[in-house]
């Protein structure tokens, strides 16, 4: 596995995508929310243990990664989980 940064167009396409599905997975399309890196997963509107779960499994999918259980109850913020699937790429 490697340690380098991601290149910037496609750790941008990364951050994209988890928010939008975040978005979606916890039904804040409607709502004027904007979803920054820093920000705690469990602190987001709406956000509970479902509705994380299903952007994981939807996450996994579209990045074609597996996240290990023990790495996604480790998580604290936007950017963990992005900087996760980020290395589950390389």
């Amino acid at each position: 596995m490697s340690t380098e940064p991601l290149p910037p167009d496609l750790a941008q396409e990364v951050l994209d995508h988890v928010r939008a599905v975040l978005a979606r997975s916890l039904d804040l399309d409607h709502l004027a929310v904007v979803i920054e890196p820093r920000q705690q997963l469990r602190e987001l509107p709406g956000a509970d243990s479902l509705g994380l779960l299903r952007a994981i499994v939807e996450l996994e999918g579209f990045f074609s990664v597996s996240l290990d259980d023990d790495d996604v109850f480790e998580l604290h913020t936007v950017g963990d989980l992005c900087a996760l699937i980020a290395r589950r790429m390389t």
